[in-house]
């Protein structure tokens, strides 16, 4: 597996068991004195973490190195396998979101003070005090709704978006456990004003941190 591909799952098991703890990436940067957006730029950079820094994220989430790199780890036969049940469904759900989007089928709203629906905030702004901007978009569909949330920090490009979905009869919200990669893409499709604007200020971001000395430093180590 490559550097960068380790790398990505390495972030994601990160994130994922940041979240199941309630603990905000930000915050654990910060408690740990790590520079803010470092997590992030894990990826962009295509580089591992030293082991110490993997440590004292090991030791502030309390887990251990399996539970990290359970998830970062490939199968045996060298290929990612999906566990059956629900995962495959959520993956092709976000594949038929993403095609009745781009047909029109789907259209999307931005959400406003008069929606159709009743949420709570804090159900589609998980840790909402680490990002600047918040939107949520909406889709009709039969006796329910499909919300796209997107919260976004400018000054570290951090963004972090959820796909729900709102059935009418109870109000159960579920959220779709899908991949970055196919989140961002349908973004694209909603709003491709924000995409570019997240995309650009990523791209920037990245260039500033491969010319700082602090990733020179950082490459250095690792190499």
């Amino acid at each position: 597996m490559n550097s960068n591909k380790m790398a990505e799952q390495l972030v994601e098991s990160i994130r994922r068991i940041c979240r199941e703890k309630g603990v905000s990436i930000m915050q654990m940067e910060n408690d740990l004195g790590f520079s803010a957006g470092l997590v992030s730029r894990w990826i962009k950079t295509k580089t591992c973490p030293s082991f110490d820094k993997i440590v004292d994220i090991m030791e502030y989430l309390d887990i251990s190195y399996e539970e990290l790199m359970k998830n970062a780890k490939p199968s045996g036969d060298g290929k990612e396998k999906k566990p059956a049940g629900s995962e495959n469904e959520n993956d092709r759900l976000m594949i038929q979101l993403e095609n009745g989007s781009v047909s029109g089928d789907i259209a999307w709203e931005k959400a406003g003070e008069d929606v159709p629906f009743e949420i709570q905030a804090e159900a589609v702004f998980p840790h909402l005090l680490d990002y600047d901007m918040h939107r949520v978009y909406f889709a009709a569909y039969k006796k329910g709704w499909f919300l796209f949330s997107v919260q976004y920090n400018e000054e570290t490009a951090d963004v972090l978006m959820a796909v729900y979905m709102l059935v009418a009869a109870g109000r159960d919200m579920m959220k779709l456990d899908a991949p970055e990669e196919k989140v961002m893409k349908l973004l694209k499709v909603i709003d491709e004003d924000i995409f570019n604007r997240i995309n650009q200020n990523q791209t920037d971001k990245m260039i500033e941190d491969f010319l700082s000395e602090d990733f020179q430093n950082r490459y250095r180590s690792v190499s």
